[in-house]
Parts: C-alpha cells; structure tokens; sequence
C-alpha cells in the first residue's frame, strides 16, 4: 500500500479546498495530452480536405480543310511579253490537253498561281486544261499559252479520278492501242479492240483513260509497254477524267 500511494500525488483542487473537509472530492491533475506533430489525428484532418478543382482540358482547334473541288479555274496574268506559262502539255488529238509537267522555275505564271493559292487550287502534274479563256480544242488553248500577248488567261484546271483494272490475257493480244510522249510517264488509251484481252476479261479500261503504272512499274514509258507486252496477269492504275 505505501508503494502504491507513493507512485500518486494527490493535489486537492480549488474546489475542493473550498469545501469542508470530506464533502470535496480529491482529483489528479494531468497534463493535458495534445497530439504529436504528424500524428494519425493530424494526418486524417489533411485528408479530410476537398481536393482543388481539376482545370478543365484545353479544347484543340482542328482547321477545316475543304474537299478538293473536281474543277477549278486557275487565274494568269501576264504583265509582260517574255513571262513564260511554266506547263508542259501532252496534246494528242481527239483528247483533253494534259498536263504532263509543271515546270520547277518560281518565275513561271504556273508557279507564281501556285505560291500564292491554297493547296487545293493549285495546277498540278496529272490534271487537265479543259478551256483557256473559253477555249476548249487543243490547238486553240495551245496558241493562246504561246502567244505573248499581255493579259490575263483562264484556265479551268479539272482533277481525274483514279481506277484500277486487273485481268489476265490468257493467250489473247491486249487489245489497246496506246499513244504516249516517249518522254512522258503516262499511256493514253486511243481505241480499245473488242476482241482483245481487256475487253474479253471486262476489265475497266475505257477510252481516254491514261495508263499511269502497270504491275507496280511505274515512271517509264518503255518500262510499262514492256510489262504490257511480257505479263500474262496484268494490274494497272488508270487515270480517268
């Protein structure tokens, strides 16, 4: 018993002090216990916080590109006799003027036109020249693209459609008769034989077409009238208008 009364202290509180002996009841006095820094109580109130708000995600501007439009008209103003077109022109007769280069020199009119135009307006390699200021043969859009007279030339520029056509020949002549610059890249189909193996198989060739690659060759006149002549299944790209 006097180990046990020895580890207490007992202090009397003021209230107590105050009242007769026996009616006040003895209290220990204790410190105060305040959680120590970082405690779980700590940590929970932290937690316990509203997260700040999410910033709302940027939306991205995604510029609208037009769909090409399968005809255009390409304005040329020349402003002196000596200013060049800058195209190169296959022009076959009995077909629509094609333009098989368009010259890589930025003092052209051509290139001028295509610097200062938007993507989809622009001459390009592969489209057709269907009337120069109303006019609509090929000598006459020929003429007025030599001629030197300062003024303005309307071009309406049309873009060909591409198709495909595979078949075999089974023995059977191709049945195409071709015309081509033998420094072009292109084969114009001018007559297509009933007979032949195109029509035979029905395969989608038509007059006026231009053959552009045949089994993957591509880029040489010689090379694909080769690959026309010694392959008996044949693939090719066509250009139509």
């Amino acid at each position: 018993q006097e180990d046990i009364a020895a580890a207490f202290v007992v202090v009397p509180t003021e209230d107590a002090r105050a009242d007769p002996p026996g009616t006040g009841a003895p209290k220990v006095e204790q410190e105060d216990e305040k959680p120590a820094e970082g405690s779980i109580l700590e940590v929970i109130a932290v937690a316990a916080q509203p997260p700040p708000p999410e910033a709302e995600p940027e939306l991205a501007v995604v510029p609208v590109v037009p769909d090409p439009p399968a005809e255009f008209t390409a304005s040329l103003v020349k402003a002196g006799s000596g200013e060049k077109i800058g195209l190169r022109l296959e022009l076959f007769e009995n077909s629509t003027a094609y333009i098989a280069e368009v010259e890589d020199d930025p003092t052209t009119l051509a290139s001028k036109h295509n610097a200062a135009t938007p993507e989809h307006l622009r001459i390009c390699k592969g489209f057709y020249i269907v009337s120069a200021n109303g006019k609509t043969t090929n000598a006459e859009i020929s003429s007025l693209l030599k001629s030197s007279t300062v003024g303005q030339v309307d071009l309406v520029i049309r873009r060909p459609t591409t198709k495909s056509a595979s078949f075999k020949k089974n023995g059977l002549p191709l049945g195409l008769m071709l015309k081509y610059d033998k420094n072009g890249d292109t084969l114009l189909v001018m007559d297509v034989d009933a007979s032949g193996a195109v029509s035979v198989a029905d395969a989608n060739v038509r007059l006026g077409d231009r053959i552009t690659a045949v089994n993957s060759t591509r880029g040489s006149v010689a090379a694909m009238l080769d690959e026309l002549k010694d392959s008996d299944k044949l693939d090719l790209a066509i250009m139509r208008l």
